[in-house]
């Protein structure tokens, strides 16, 4: 959508005022996600065949008929898919941001004003790119990296010269031999040009940003965030009494580990890489720097505090980090922003969904084995450079039981400290279950004295027993067995403290508490249960087994449901050649929705939409609740059960509400025809006509593949449900999926068996 900026001096001077004031009103001490505000552009609203016939009327240079056709198709088919995700904002204070600096950068130029739409992409990698269509993207992990407005100029000034010379373009070769990568990858290979466009962009860039007035003193200091942006947004010092409490005593040495050196550096070898080192661009700007002369001194234009605006990115890359369960990024993250916010019940959330996440991570079914362990994702398996490395030695060094008493004593206090919130009241329940469910959390283990009590005790016995002239009693306390018994609970010889246990001194005033030690025995007791009814599972014949685990399998799907939230599904079309039709793909995607709805009428289920195919006449809460529900989905995915996370539940559950559902549908239908006839086999088999005669039938039955996947959440648990799929080798007619929807939507109405 192409935006009116020429406003009356008033509206300008309103817009300002209302900018400056509306962002002083972001609280950062109850931070909430961020969400798009305003009218929905029509980026977002205009249907991709629209754009694909606008945009081939416009004729582009270096591309042939052919090629303008197939790079239009793909394109906005990427950039559309990425507008649906939920990961885009529009018209929140980031966005409105970002506008503003764009909107300062090309008043310079009569042909760009008022032609650029600027957004917020809610991901950690630092990046910004622009695209054909005239829009420019920028990642809220960019903007957590950076330390004034300047430097996020001169990144949009060189993304603005990207468009402004059609360099888009010259991905044509990159997007056409790559049709069959994700979004995703393609998406990040919009920010990839050729070492002469770089070039270029970096020289015509600095005419724009000069242009605004702002300081040549930090156009060169930008690419330091290319150098240094796969570590933590700041390098602050880790504080080794951060995890010290009345209760809980850390020791230093645990902290004692010398911190990896950080080994990034401008100058590489970039003989076989598209893009120039850094050294070499900064070699070329500053060149480009000394033909200015009057340069500004703007590193923050007063209009909206970059601070501010850097602080919300900071929060949502903390987010993001919890979402995909980075613990030591996620930790190390919010201690930097509790520095600055220490009171913040945002930040407090985040922390105590990270613990959960770390309990879980550590725990062992009744035969020691983890089946959540994300192997992905181990602190060992982790490189860090910098402070944040001493907080990953420092997981190392602590044991899978004291990772589980960490987090009960965290979580703990969160709750403790702010017992009127609800979500963390939720948690702080979610933790005793988690801990109660881990065979290795043996509360007979931990000391009924804290680090400092236990000091104290022993202390007194050291010398109560040194008044005591009775070697042979002082040999009986300290034979071979007592010794083995004292170690385990981190005594050593000469009667102290092994402090590398420290953990289990730590959780002292939760032993005591006869409150806890009920709910944790209630939570134990059902663990014991179902330890016994494994047990007794596995003594039946395999007959008694296969009837059990068939009752279970379809008793998932009985959910009593009569209303349902049906949301974005992913439907999937390839080609013969394996290739993404993205054609084929909207039309399959429109049938399985339409099949759905006929299913739902015919049985009496009420099938409410929430979906892509809505979004000309979707209002913006309603896209922001879509993109919160297939964040969440998203996540319940990619998590083995038992699920804690937790994060969402409180913006989740008003849903219910909303949509008349506690439930929620996501759907993925995938098909491909390959029926491997070419050139080559039809001349073999020709030649050999009997075995063609059997062969070629065969071929053309099974060149269809189908697969069904069926997820459903629950709002009020937040949590998947039902995880299913159906592979079958049938071509997806209206007629199949008919079929296939009805068994399902009989099996959703059934009533569950609640034992």
């Amino acid at each position: 959508m192409k935006k009116q900026f020429f406003l009356s001096n008033i509206s300008v001077v309103c817009l300002l005022f209302l900018s400056f004031f509306g962002s002083a009103q972001v609280n950062f001490n109850d931070y909430h996600p961020l969400q798009s505000k305003g009218n929905v552009p029509e980026d977002f609203s205009i249907e991709t065949s629209q754009k694909i016939k606008q945009a081939q009327e416009e004729r582009r240079d270096g591309l042939t008929s052919k090629q303008q056709k197939i790079f239009v198709e793909q394109v906005n088919y990427t950039i559309d898919d990425l507008l649906k995700s939920g990961l885009v904002t529009y018209g929140d204070e980031v966005t409105t941001y970002i506008q503003r600096i764009g909107d300062r950068l090309t008043a310079s130029d009569a042909d760009l004003e008022g032609k650029l739409r600027f957004y917020t992409l809610n991901t950690n990698e630092a990046n910004a790119f622009s695209t054909d269509q005239g829009m420019v993207f920028v990642t809220t992990g960019l903007i957590a990296q950076m330390t004034n407005e300047a430097q996020l100029a001169f990144v949009l000034a060189h993304e603005i010269v990207h468009y402004q010379e059609e360099h888009v373009l010259d991905l044509y070769d990159y997007v056409n031999d790559n049709k069959s990568l994700s979004y995703g990858e393609k998406v990040r290979f919009f920010s990839k040009y050729s070492r002469d466009n770089e070039f270029e962009a970096d020289k015509l860039g600095v005419k724009l940003y000069h242009a605004a007035g702002y300081s040549s003193s930090e156009i060169t200091k930008t690419f330091d965030i290319l150098i240094y942006s796969y570590l933590p947004f700041e390098e602050l010092p880790f504080n080794k009494e951060y995890f010290n409490t009345p209760n809980l005593f850390v020791p230093e040495k645990t902290f004692s580990a010398r911190k990896n050196d950080i080994t990034a550096k401008q100058r590489y070898n970039d003989q076989f890489n598209s893009h120039p080192n850094v050294a070499k661009r900064i070699e070329a700007l500053e060149k480009e720097i000394a033909n200015y002369a009057d340069w500004g001194t703007v590193l923050n234009y007063p209009e909206q505090s970059f601070e501010e605006v850097r602080s919300i990115c900071r929060y949502e890359y903390i987010l993001n980090e919890v979402y995909e369960n980075k613990t030591i990024d996620a930790l190390y993250s919010i201690f930097v922003m509790e520095q600055e916010y220490p009171n913040s019940r945002f930040l407090n959330r985040c922390k105590a969904q990270i613990w959960l996440e770390v309990m879980k991570e550590e725990k062992r079914d009744y035969y020691g084995f983890n089946p959540y362990m994300n192997f992905d994702n181990r602190y060992e398996r982790q490189f860090y450079e910098g402070e944040i490395s001493l907080l990953n030695h420092f997981f190392t060094q602590v044991p899978d039981e004291g990772k589980v008493a960490l987090g009960l004593r965290i979580i703990h206090d969160l709750y403790t400290a702010d017992t009127a919130d609800a979500l963390m009241r939720r948690m702080w329940q979610k933790g005793i279950e988690v801990a109660a469910d881990n065979s290795i959390f043996e509360l007979e283990t931990f000391s009924k004295h804290n680090f400092n009590q236990a000091v104290a005790n022993l202390e007194a016995e050291r010398l109560a027993q040194q008044s005591v002239d009775s070697v042979g009693e002082r040999r009986k306390r300290w034979d071979k067995y007592e010794t083995i018994k004292n170690k385990r609970s981190g005594l050593t010889v000469d009667a102290g403290i092994d402090s590398t246990k420290f953990y289990l001194y730590g959780i002292a005033d939760l032993i005591n508490d006869s409150t806890f030690n009920k709910q944790f025995e209630t939570y134990h007791q059902k663990v014991k249960e179902e330890e016994l009814e494994e047990e007794e599972f596995f003594t039946m014949t395999d007959e008694e087994q296969m009837a059990i685990e068939t009752e279970k399998y379809e008793d998932q799907l009985h959910l009593d449901l009569d209303t349902v939230l049906l949301v974005n599904p992913f439907v999937i079309e390839f080609s013969k050649r394996n290739e993404l039709d993205f054609q084929k793909s909207d039309v399959l995607e429109e049938r399985l929705l339409t099949v759905v709805q006929e299913v739902g009428n015919e049985l009496g289920v009420v099938v409410n939409r929430l979906d892509r195919s809505q979004l000309q006449s979707m209002t913006t809460q309603q896209y922001n609740d879509l993109a919160l529900i297939m964040r969440t989905i998203e996540k319940g995915v990619q998590t083995t059960e038992p699920d804690v996370f937790m994060i969402d539940l409180e913006r989740l559950d008003s849903l219910k509400l909303v949509y008349g559902s506690s439930k929620v549908m996501l759907l993925s239908l995938e098909h491909s025809y390959n029926d491997h006839i070419n050139v080559a086999s039809g001349v073999v088999f020709s030649i050999l006509f009997p075995i063609g005669m059997i062969y070629f039938p065969i071929a053309l039955l099974t060149a269809h593949t189908t697969q069904m996947n069926v997820y459903i959440m629950d709002l009020e648990k937040g949590e998947l449900v039902v995880e299913k799929s159906y592979y079958s080798k049938d071509q997806v007619s209206k007629k199949m999926l008919a079929s296939r929807c009805h068994a399902l939507f009989s099996q959703l109405k059934e009533t569950g068996n609640e034992n």
